[in-house]
């Protein structure tokens, strides 16, 4: 189960979450997961600063059970970079990515 969390400064009308939404459902099959058990969360407007100025910024985390390899999560990180600057014109050298691999997570009253 992958959870992406999007934190960003940018304004997120719902047709920017939509398409974010739908380009990071196939994005996930990079790392081998599916869209799925893809959980997302977006908040938009955030009070944020990047080298002292308010810029145009993202902090993603994604967070799944198990792994994958450093050619699948650099493959995921570029397409990530694309996706956030196609629908918010964040460039990439305002983005952050961090990868976070669960051993355990609960679900449905029980644990993958």
């Amino acid at each position: 189960m992958p959870y992406i969390e999007t934190v960003t400064n940018q304004m997120l009308p719902p047709e920017s979450t939509d398409a974010i939404a739908k380009k990071l459902g196939a994005a996930i099959e990079l790392i081998g997961k599916s869209e799925n058990w893809l959980q997302l969360s977006f908040a938009g407007g955030a009070k944020m600063y990047f080298q002292g100025k308010e810029v145009p910024q993202v902090y993603a985390r994604v967070a799944l059970v198990g792994s994958a390899s450093d050619s699948a999560y650099a493959k995921l990180t570029a397409r990530i970079c694309e996706i956030y600057g196609e629908e918010l014109g964040v460039p990439p050298d305002k983005i952050y990515i961090q990868y976070e691999e669960a051993r355990v997570w609960g679900w449905n009253g029980s644990n993958f």
